[in-house]
């Protein structure tokens, strides 16, 4: 199912991802500050999709997730 799928590849994201010292890094980055940011984004994709949530509508935005992980 369509479902299975998008867990099988948020699994395989997950195992073959950012790596947790690169995680740690941006967590002491952002501890470290005087007014530490309330979200983090690790990895460049994810970096990007949030880049282009900016100036993208909302519509444009599920589709390009739907592509990652609903087929």
């Amino acid at each position: 199912t369509r479902v299975s799928r998008s867990l099988a590849k948020m699994e395989k994201d997950e195992i073959h991802g950012v790596s947790p010292l690169k995680v740690a890094k941006i967590i002491e980055k952002c501890l470290l500050k005087k007014r530490p940011p309330l979200k983090a984004v690790v990895g460049l994709n994810y970096q990007f999709l949030v880049f282009l949530k900016r100036f993208l509508p909302t519509k444009v935005i599920n589709a390009i997730l739907y592509s990652m992980y609903g087929k």
